[in-house]
């Protein structure tokens, strides 16, 4: 079960781009852009067709004007997820990128981003816009989430846990390995293979959850998107 309400230690980056203080804003301009930057780029690629190193550097432009414009803090829960706003927004950022670099095209001035205009049609529908942007976030939540129980295990002694998680559910190729398979190659009990994979599973849970409560604004939709991804309610 998750703790309720939006503790001290994880609070709302959005929340954090509307307070007064300077180092809290930039600590929500940092972790939305680590948030996000995986999905933007992807959805860049794919879904735009445009060429990984111009992807980079629009992604990199649209945060910048999207902090300098305050486009996070208009953000209203009320009204839609916030992956589904940052999505709408990207599309509109693409579009002006490309009218901007057509306009310097015609006057013979240098291109920032060079993108055909046949490709810059709208993916199909939003809806299926917003299920391949919806993936690529969940992706981005789950290698954040990884990457903070690796530093836990680190931190705490824990490196064969995290070994056998890995090799459990994480670096697998193939048929997913026995328990029994599992203790003969790390040499220990099953009970102790039971017992880490355990452990390290209800702790990458904490830490996904801790993701998707830093990117919520209320606890309303805390709990909306935790159902999303878990499919259960926190």
């Amino acid at each position: 079960m998750a703790p309720q309400g939006f503790p001290d230690t994880r609070p709302s980056l959005v929340r954090e781009l509307l307070a007064g203080d300077d180092d809290l804003q930039a600590r929500g301009r940092e972790g939305l852009a680590a948030a996000y930057w995986r999905p933007i780029h992807a959805y860049l690629c794919h879904r735009w067709r445009v060429d990984p190193d111009d992807a980079r550097d629009l992604t990199q432009d649209f945060f910048v004007q999207a902090f300098a414009r305050g486009l996070f803090t208009q953000y209203d829960p009320a009204r839609s997820r916030l992956r589904s706003w940052v999505r709408v927004c990207v599309d509109s950022h693409v579009r002006n990128a490309w009218k901007a670099d057509a306009r310097l095209k015609r006057g013979g001035g240098a291109s920032h981003v060079d993108i055909d205009a046949p490709d810059l049609q709208l993916p199909s529908s939003d809806g299926e816009a917003d299920a391949f942007f919806e993936r690529e976030w969940l992706r981005g939540v789950f290698d954040a989430a990884l990457a903070a129980l690796a530093a836990e295990c680190a931190s705490s002694g824990k490196a064969e846990p995290l070994a056998v998680f890995r090799a459990a559910d994480v670096d697998v190729e193939g048929p997913r390995p026995t328990y029994a398979e599992l203790a003969s190659r790390f040499g220990i009990p099953v009970t102790q293979v039971t017992n880490y994979l355990h452990w390290c599973r209800r702790r990458l849970r904490g830490h996904v959850l801790a993701c998707v409560r830093a990117q919520c604004r209320t606890e309303e939709e805390y709990q909306a998107e935790v159902q999303a991804v878990f499919g259960v309610t926190p």
